[in-house]
């Protein structure tokens, strides 16, 4: 679908949604930029990513384009600064976006039309990221930029990631996030988002700090589109945040994992997850998520994600499989 503008740029707005209700309100951001784009491009209902954006590139008629996420409310000068840091040799210049939940996030971003003559965004778990490394081997750079020297945080940022925060969105977002961080072995990124969700007080961060801990277990590689994330770990999170159930020494069990070799930690932290899920005891998983958060060790991480990969193995066995030690041994190493 195409809904033109005046020409007055070199740049084409791209649109990627599948009927999300925030769509609209993504489409009127671009629509108040200062430097408005020649053409707005509106891909609809074509999934996983990775085929909506090359297909997006096969049909921008100008020299560069900005990927427009539905959940995206971009500021109005946001299409006018990343156009000013583009010079010959940038594939992609990518901005920051205020998120409730994490603070400032990676991004918007605007690419050269021409840098997909050279590589398609591949149909991986990691798209986007994967994308820039293959065009980075044909002498694209990207450009990761502020929008201004000198400013506040907040004044770095180039619009705001807004989307619907239900249950489902965050539980298939942050499981697929966790299937990502093992995909791409970048574990200081995982431990960011697990601190940030305990910092924020959105009443359903724990719904993604427990999807993102479990989904680093999902074995899949390719693009796996939301709607693909395991539904019944949701239903189940759902029931058990409303549980009461008593485990008293729960916080204790999660201290004593600290102190154990990783093998050991993950081990024992599967086991609690599991004893947590028998017996009901979502204020002692709120307890535990509070002892953890406070270690500062390099591997506590290795007890969170076991904990809630425990919590969620409904059908799976009371200790944790040979093969996800090994995923997190790989993760150590």
């Amino acid at each position: 679908m195409h809904t033109g503008v005046a020409p007055l740029s070199d740049i084409t707005a791209v649109v990627l949604t599948i009927g999300e209700g925030t769509t609209d309100r993504a489409i009127a951001s671009v629509r108040r930029q200062t430097l408005p784009p020649r053409e707005v491009l509106v891909i609809e209902g074509v999934t996983p990513f990775h085929r909506a954006l090359n297909l997006a590139a096969s049909r921008v008629p100008t020299p560069f384009f900005m990927q427009v996420d539905a959940d995206m409310a971009l500021d109005e000068d946001c299409l006018e600064s990343l156009r000013a840091h583009m010079r010959p040799g940038v594939g992609a210049t990518v901005g920051p976006l205020r998120d409730p939940l994490m603070g400032n996030v990676a991004g918007i971003k605007l690419f050269s039309r021409a840098c997909f003559d050279h590589a398609e965004v591949p149909n991986s778990i990691s798209p986007d990221t994967d994308f820039l490394a293959r065009i980075e081997r044909h002498d694209w750079l990207t450009l990761h930029v502020l929008k201004q020297r000198g400013a506040r945080s907040q004044s770095h940022t180039f619009g705001e990631h807004r989307p619907d925060f239900t249950p489902d969105y965050l539980y298939a977002t942050y499981y697929l996030l966790g299937t990502r961080y093992r995909y791409l072995r970048e574990i200081q990124g995982l431990m960011w988002r697990l601190e940030r969700l305990r910092r924020t007080r959105h009443s359903l961060a724990v719904i993604g700090m427990i999807g993102m801990g479990h989904g680093l277990f999902f074995r899949r590689e390719d693009d796996v589109p939301k709607s693909h994330a395991p539904r019944q770990g949701l239903e189940f999170l759902e029931r058990f945040l409303r549980t009461r159930g008593e485990y008293p020494d729960a916080h204790r069990e999660a201290g004593s994992c600290l102190a154990l070799p990783p093998d050991d930690m993950l081990k024992r932290s599967y086991e609690l997850g599991v004893a947590l899920r028998r017996a009901s005891a979502y204020p002692a998983l709120q307890r535990c998520i509070r002892i953890l958060g406070e270690a500062k060790s390099n591997t506590s991480w290795v007890a969170e994600v076991g904990l809630y990969h425990g919590l969620l193995s409904q059908s799976g066995p009371d200790t944790v499989p040979e093969t996800d030690r090994e995923i997190v041994s790989e993760l150590l190493r």
